[in-house]
């Protein structure tokens, strides 16, 4: 009678972490723009971040909709250039399409039109829970459609991810379609199921065994319940299909997402065109606001080389 017990003890605390790690995962709380605005201020400093912010407001943007191939609506914003070059920008997990407007900017300055938009589960986009690159790449497989109907197809797309966004893209080109002409991959994870465990690591404190042990159950609720295979974003496995421009870009001090994820990834891509680029400080999803100008001139650099510009 005691071991039943003391078994039920255990399976109740297992229940109640691998609903907690659910909730975490697939309805993560997201970020407002006042704590966008708090982390530009302390980082970019408040030249860059006048500059950014400034560009943003006094530039037109379209907002629109494009339908999900499951359903629900994805939140977009155009800036319009050259449109005959197009980057989409993907952002991380927990923020939306407002908090990356200094990656719009950047583009724009490049000559670039730009399309942002908010992910599933994020921002004014609709999607029941966040899957990571489950359900995500081929929601920007819709986006890229919707380019190449509007614009042509022979539009030069790039795709610029950062963190979790970074990550839907390799997942995309990697899984979906390599039919982009570049990609820009800021911390990516290579492996969702490591990146969790990875997380479990520094705030259960607990052996790797009993990590998996959790992690396992989760899943098996997680593919049971909301159809999202968690060991299914192993993008590791599928990097060496990309052929097309790749950059990877990473702090050294990434303190989230390790940085031998993004250094296995620039290691298993087979593409000749594939660059790795590590700057001194930015911890995780920071580089460009502690370097600005560095950022700028690798991302710059790297196109010039890689892309032609199209005939009119």
């Amino acid at each position: 009678m005691i071991i039943l017990y003391i078994s039920i003890f255990l399976f109740l605390i297992l229940l109640v972490l691998s609903s907690y790690l659910i909730r975490n995962l697939l309805y993560n709380k997201r970020k407002s723009a006042e704590r966008l605005d708090s982390f530009n201020e302390r980082t970019f400093g408040i030249e860059w971040n006048t500059r950014i912010n400034s560009w943003y407001e006094e530039t037109s943007r379209n907002y629109f909709q494009i339908q999900s191939t499951y359903g629900y609506p994805l939140s977009c914003y155009e800036i319009k250039n050259d449109i005959k070059k197009y980057v989409i920008i993907l952002h991380g997990v927990t923020t939306n399409k407002e908090f990356v407007r200094k990656f719009a900017y950047l583009y724009h300055t490049l000559g670039y039109s730009v399309i942002a938009a908010d992910s599933r589960y994020h921002g004014h986009s609709g999607g029941n829970n966040i899957t990571y690159g489950y359900y995500e790449k081929y929601d920007l497989q819709k986006i890229i459609d919707f380019i190449k109907k509007e614009r042509g197809s022979d539009t030069i797309i790039g795709l610029h991810g950062e963190s979790m966004g970074a990550s839907i893209l390799l997942s995309y080109a990697s899984m979906v379609d390599d039919n982009c002409d570049f990609y820009i991959a800021d911390c990516p994870y290579a492996s969702l199921y490591d990146q969790v465990l990875n997380t479990l690591k520094t705030t259960l404190k607990t052996p790797v065994m009993i990590n998996k042990f959790i992690l396992n159950f989760t899943n098996f609720i997680s593919k049971s319940f909301f159809g999202f295979d968690i060991r299914s974003i192993e993008i590791k496995d599928y990097i060496s299909r990309v052929n097309h421009p790749i950059l990877f870009l990473n702090a050294k001090n990434d303190d989230y997402i390790p940085t031998s994820m993004s250094a296995l990834l620039f290691e298993k891509c087979s593409g000749n065109n594939k660059e790795i680029h590590w700057f001194d400080t930015g911890y995780h999803a920071g580089s460009f606001n502690y370097q600005p100008d560095e950022y700028i001139a690798v991302v710059s650099d790297f196109i010039k080389k890689n892309i032609s510009e199209p005939q009119n």
